[in-house]
């Protein structure tokens, strides 16, 4: 009885084996592998996208003046095969977004990214160049002493496909805000052009560590001195090394600037003696410092603020992130009226908040900023101004001063320099590559935040 149970499970076995081989048998014969499931054409508002096969990326500018965020676009696909999301469906293109098309047992992945096209490429009045803010519609022009605004026709150069008015060749009087109304196939804007003619021009000096400024390496660090050189005809680079060999005259200089992103440990060099002495000196007989990034840590090797009071919440990241769910900024709640937040866009939800870093952009979080509820026993806003002898102007956008310090000024003390300091990773000048694919993710739309709130706390230290 039991042999013939056992020959019974074994003739079970046999016949699911023969019915798994048939059903393979019969399902390898319906697998297609040479069905197309790729993206031939792609486009949105009449303006075609670049599609690169080999990478999956397909890229589009759309016209000025769309709305991103409501994007209806239309693509070609292979016969049978279906797209997630679906042909006609309207797209948030703010961000990158992925379509998915299938086909059979084949599928394809692409990654869309959308811009819009800028109104202005530039805007000049004689070499000066403007800085435009796409966000709030304004264009802001600093001319140097002496210069007549009266009746000056600028240099535009509008995006293609543009048309301006007034036209571009009719002179204007600068000397009162001149509007200009952009007008494109989908819609009309207007900008707003403010001209500042300055009293005198400041002699600025950004300082680091590579013999010469064209051999500055690190990308933030570069991009931040570009911006002031290409905009301040009296900045000059200024090493660190010529410093500590007493090479360089600092008396000549208005402000010092130090932009360092490099690292959060800063190098050995800045605390040699000769260097200490001399910007000590520099600062006691009234010149004054701008500290960025991680530069903020200095305020403790120079006296500005106690032993042990530096930032106590130093941190970043190694290789570039991307946070799609919210912009960065800042919250100056009770410091409206301060001349360093004048001129910003603001949130649309809260007038103390201004954002620099909007989301989908790579970013490296660099940051040296002050936690003050929780560590170094300040305990509040008050507490920490006391400690460290310093105005708390800022903290990390939905915050306050209670929580965090990475925007704050030091005044004048028995005729000294001023000092202003602005260290949360929003403060970003560069758009850090991915670091696996090495292309670039969209563009800051608040740099013109960036680029103002610099200017200004250059403004405030040269006067």
């Amino acid at each position: 009885m039991k042999s013939i149970i056992i020959k019974n499970k074994f003739r079970l076995v046999i016949i699911c084996l023969a019915v798994i081989i048939n059903a393979c048998k019969k399902n390898s014969s319906d697998i297609n592998l040479s069905a197309n499931a790729d993206i031939s054409a792609f486009t949105a508002n009449g303006v075609s996208a670049t599609i690169s096969e080999s990478a999956k990326t397909i890229k589009i500018t759309l016209p000025f003046g769309s709305d991103i965020t409501k994007v209806k676009p239309t693509f070609t696909i292979a016969s049978g095969a279906v797209a997630s999301p679906a042909l006609g469906e309207v797209v948030d293109m703010s961000l990158p977004v992925t379509y998915k098309v299938i086909n059979g047992n084949i599928y394809s992945t692409y990654t869309v990214t959308a811009t819009i096209q800028p109104a202005f490429v530039s805007f000049k009045i004689d070499t000066v160049a403007g800085v435009i803010n796409d966000i709030n519609r304004t264009i802001t022009v600093t001319m140097p002493p002496g210069s007549v605004v009266s009746n000056v026709v600028p240099k535009i150069v509008l995006s293609s496909g543009l048309t301006i008015s007034p036209t571009a060749d009719k002179a204007q009087d600068f000397t009162k805000p001149v509007t200009y109304t952009v007008t494109s196939s989908v819609t009309s804007v207007t900008y707003t052009v403010n001209v500042t003619v300055l009293n005198s021009i400041p002699y600025i000096a950004y300082v680091g560590f590579a013999s010469t400024r064209a051999g500055i390496t690190n990308p933030d660090e570069k991009a931040a001195a570009d911006w002031l050189f290409a905009n301040y005809p009296n900045a000059e680079y200024v090493v660190f090394d010529d410093i500590n060999t007493g090479k360089v005259n600092l008396a000549k200089y208005k402000v010092i600037w130090w932009h360092y992103d490099s690292g959060q440990q800063l190098p050995d060099m800045t605390n040699y003696a000769n260097i200490i002495n001399a910007l000590k000196a520099y600062y006691a007989s009234g010149g004054n410092f701008f500290f960025t990034g991680y530069a903020d840590q200095y305020l403790v090797p120079l006296g500005i603020v106690p032993g042990g009071k530096g930032p106590n919440n130093v941190f970043g990241d190694t290789a570039p992130t991307i946070d799609n769910n919210g912009d960065w900024g800042m919250s100056f709640p009770g410091q409206s009226s301060n001349a360093l937040f004048s001129g910003l866009t603001l949130s649309a939800t809260n007038p103390t908040t201004a954002y620099l870093l909007g989301k989908g952009v790579e970013r490296e979080n660099h940051t040296a900023q002050w936690k003050v509820s929780e560590w170094g026993g300040y305990g509040n806003t008050a507490g920490w101004q006391a400690a460290t002898g310093g105005i708390a102007l800022a903290s990390t956008d939905g915050s306050t001063t209670d929580n965090t310090v990475n925007i704050a000024q030091w005044p004048s003390v028995n005729k000294s320099g001023k000092t202003i300091i602005i260290a949360l990773g929003a403060y970003d000048w560069y758009n850090e590559p991915d670091a696996k694919t090495g292309v670039a993710s969209i563009a800051n739309p608040y740099m013109p935040n960036v680029i103002k709130l610099t200017q200004n706390a250059l403004s405030i230290l040269t006067q």
